[in-house]
């Protein structure tokens, strides 16, 4: 017997009623990838998801495939730090000042947009498929510029944002500062002590008072700005300082008046990006969103299968994705409807799988068309389909008064007035609640009727009669879920070409059934038990040879899999060493082009030299300089250098931060301090003044001890070019004198985030030198923080050992 198939046309997008979706369990799958997004928008994203809407699946399935490859390769991109930003663009564009916190977002958003599209950028050759993504991404790095010095850590306006609020707020500083310093004094007062409630001052409609005893405020002359809940304290700004809050209020005036110029330059950049902006923000949120395909995808050990190649459904090693969100063991499957099959009958035993089976093959199919990896091997095949259909449980409706077996009808007529070619019907126990051979022919027609109407699908059933379809046309193919024959517990293997046995003989012998009755039943069931035994041998020969084979070809594709993840990463670092040494290479020949100007230099000053001790230090001097040279960039130059030596009488006097031959000791030293003849170096754990005389040129670095308690990225002239700082302000300093070295760390480590994070390149920490405690232990803070690429002593113009100079990497 051959099926006809009816040919009509299925619109061009999928087609997934409600009721489908939630016997599939489909949002619970949508909210586990929402939970995998970085950002607020990308969730939204995800739990809004609609199939259809003409999307390119394929093209969707490439990009995450690639985001899974660069995610285990460089990590998440840095696309965390975007908000929804759409509606203060729109502010600003239609001429608008946002509030802070708004523009905060906006520069947050701007920033990780530019990282990630940098990201990308740098990714791009090796995975061709983020090519759309990224043409999407606009570059806003411009305004990412424009506002990143704008806001402090904690989205505040910074208070230098620009130079005009940066005088403003010096202005207003000083004004507060000379206010409290008056009211200070003033509380001394013998006068004012005998009047004043408590001698401290407070802030009343934003006007500076102090709180005076109510029976005595007659005597205090002034504005009375409220009193006290128990009336006995009232709170008065004295006449004396009327006139200083009059100009706290104006320079506070005048500070909110640049601030509100700053905010509205933003605003006015903003709205020039605008469109670019808006752009990469949509590519951002679908970024987030394909992300967090690839991260469901690695937790539950998925693949991206072939897509829409044939019409061939393919499930390799599936697992159900349900289960394995619920952390359950899960046994894995072949799943398959090919060579011509349009329906796979599956029968078995209850809890054997069926369902499982059916809820398998229908939430690997939409996620596929939704683009998520689904947990099952790369070599997995899913088609395109246009419909997804599935009748799973009791289709029971007690207010529309219908029966299980009314219910089943309805949805099945619902089914058969919607199947065309490119719908996938899953059906659980097809035509169950009636008499078993009327509902095995109706089920028989009901399958018949949408292979003909070009509908595939999978159905279970117990229905023998079901299993014989195979036999008659091509376009039907049996399997099974089977029990284990020796504990008759369900084993959950899928069996593709044979029909299964529901076994209820064994089981209710097993579970003690009644015997008589039992073996009464057996008898009765005699005329097929031929036919079940036979079917029975076969099914357990097959498993066998099954086995075998299944387990060679997953041992086989788990090493091709392997074999190319090696490779790749192989591939990777081989690309990165290479580029170490060409900039290993770029940077030995940068050193040795300064030192030969050196020589040069040098050459030139002893030629213009006239006085023979001085001549003499020079040439001493320049041998050093050449020997340097001769051996700069070779590993035995590095040895030589590391290795202490004594190289000669000082050419010049030392300074701190220096590097010098203690004689005495037999070791090298650092400068700490320079007073006349004498200079002041640590020498390991030791310090100790020593005469210049004593000293002596080296090319060593500190010993150990000494590079730990001064920090051992701590550079001098001898060991690293001297870098030259970005002039100190109050934005990149911290002044630590006068505080106890147990009160250094909480202070040291908070400005160094802050600087961390506003993306200061350098910053001053002033200790002072005093007994030396202080500036150890910002030092030794210095060497753990994991972001501070170097420091050094600062040079005699930049406070000497009184102060710490230190590089902060950049934040990408």
């Amino acid at each position: 017997m051959t099926v006809a198939v009816w040919r009509r046309e299925c619109p061009a997008m999928e087609r997934i009623s409600p009721n489908t979706l939630d016997e599939l369990g489909w949002h619970r799958v949508l909210e586990a990838v929402a939970q995998r997004c970085l950002t607020a928008p990308g969730v939204s994203a995800v739990r809004g998801f609609r199939f259809g809407g003409g999307r390119d699946i394929g093209l969707e399935l490439g990009q995450v495939a690639a985001l899974m490859e660069l995610v285990e390769l460089d990590g998440l991109l840095p696309i965390d730090g975007l908000e929804d930003i759409r509606e203060t663009i729109g502010l600003c564009r239609r001429g608008g000042v946002g509030a802070v916190e708004d523009l905060y977002a906006v520069a947050k958003s701007a920033r990780c947009l530019t990282r990630t599209r940098r990201r990308l950028s740098y990714h791009l050759e090796e995975r061709p498929q983020l090519a759309p993504l990224l043409e999407r991404l606009s570059d806003v790095s411009e305004l990412d510029t424009c506002l990143r010095g704008l806001f402090d850590a904690t989205g505040q306006l910074r208070d230098d944002a620009s130079p005009a609020l940066e005088d403003a707020c010096k202005r207003r500083n000083t004004h507060l500062q000379r206010l409290k310093t008056r009211l200070d004094k003033y509380l001394q007062r013998d006068d004012v002590q005998d009047l004043a409630q408590d001698l401290y001052y407070t802030q009343r409609d934003d006007r500076f008072v102090i709180p005076v005893i109510s029976s005595f405020q007659s005597q205090v002359p002034g504005i009375i700005h409220g009193t006290s809940n128990s009336g006995e304290t009232v709170y008065i700004e004295p006449e004396r300082f009327v006139s200083g809050n009059n100009d706290l209020k104006l320079a506070e005036a005048e500070v909110r008046a640049k601030r509100m110029e700053v905010l509205r330059d933003a605003c006015s950049d903003i709205a020039s990006f605008g469109s670019e902006l808006h752009e990469a923000f949509e590519a951002g949120v679908m970024l987030d969103a394909l992300q967090a395909r690839a991260r469901f995808g690695f937790d539950l050990g998925g693949a991206i299968p072939k897509f829409a190649v044939s019409e061939e459904l393919s499930l390799k090693g599936a697992a159900n994705p349900m289960l394995m969100l619920r952390e359950l063991e899960v046994v894995r499957n072949d799943i398959a409807l090919q060579d011509g099959a349009r329906f796979l009958v599956i029968t078995g035993p209850n809890t054997g799988g069926k369902t499982v089976t059916l809820s398998t093959v229908g939430l690997s199919v939409l996620m596929t068309h939704a683009a998520i990896p689904i947990p099952a091997d790369s070599d997995s095949h899913v088609p395109r389909f246009e419909s997804v259909f599935a009748l799973i449980g009791d289709a029971q409706d007690i207010q529309r008064d219908l029966s299980s077996f009314s219910g089943h009808l309805a949805a099945l007529t619902e089914l058969l007035d919607a199947a065309c070619p490119g719908t996938l019907a899953l059906l659980d126990e097809l035509v169950v609640g009636t008499e078993p051979e009327a509902g095995a022919a109706l089920a028989i027609a009901v399958m018949e009727s949408l292979a003909a109407r070009g509908a595939r699908g999978f159905v279970t059933t117990h229905y023998a009669r079901l299993k014989t379809l195979a036999y008659e046309h091509s376009s039907f193919a049996n399997a099974s879920v089977g029990v284990d024959s020796d504990s008759l517990t369900p084993s959950f293997k899928l069996k593709i070409g044979l029909p299964g046995t529901s076994n209820p003989f064994a089981v209710a012998a097993q579970l003690g059934f009644d015997s008589e009755v039992l073996s009464r039943a057996q008898a009765i069931a005699a005329g097929d038990a031929d036919f079940g035994v036979a079917i029975e041998r076969l099914e357990q020969e097959r498993q066998r040879l099954a086995d075998q084979v299944t387990a060679s070809e997953r041992e086989a594709r788990e090493s091709q899999h392997l074999k190319e993840r090696y490779e790749a990463k192989l591939a990777a670092l081989e690309a990165r060493r290479e580029t170490a040494l060409r900039e290993m290479q770029d940077e030995v020949r940068r050193e040795a082009e300064g030192a030969l100007e050196e020589v040069r230099a040098q050459v030139r000053a002893v030629q213009s030299e006239r006085d023979p001790r001085a001549l003499e230090k020079k040439r001493k001097r320049l041998e050093a300089i050449r020997e340097a040279a001769a051996t700069s960039g070779s590993p035995e130059a590095d040895e030589g250098a590391r290795a202490p030596q004594d190289r000669g009488d000082l050419v010049a006097p030392p300074s701190p931060g220096d590097t010098v031959w203690a004689r005495p000791l037999g070791q090298a030293g650092q400068v700490v301090e320079v007073r006349g003849t004498n200079v002041t170096l640590t020498v390991g754990s030791m310090r100790m003044t020593l005469a210049q005389r004593d000293l002596g040129e080296t090319s060593a670095p500190p010993s150990p001890a000494q590079s730990s308690s001064s920090g051992s990225r701590a550079t001098s002239a001898a060991r690293r070019p001297h870098q030259i700082p970005v002039p100190q302000s109050a934005a990149n300093a911290i002044d630590l004198r006068g505080a106890r070295r147990d009160e250094v760390e909480a202070p040291l480590l908070a400005f160094l985030d802050q600087a961390f994070r506003a993306g200061e390149r350098n910053v001053w920490v002033i200790h002072g030198v005093g007994t030396g405690a202080v500036r150890e232990e910002a030092r030794a803070i210095l060497e753990r923080v994991p972001y501070v690429e170097t420091f050094r002593p600062g040079d005699r113009h930049e406070g000497g050992d009184g102060a710490t100079i230190a590089w902060i990497a950049d934040r990408d």
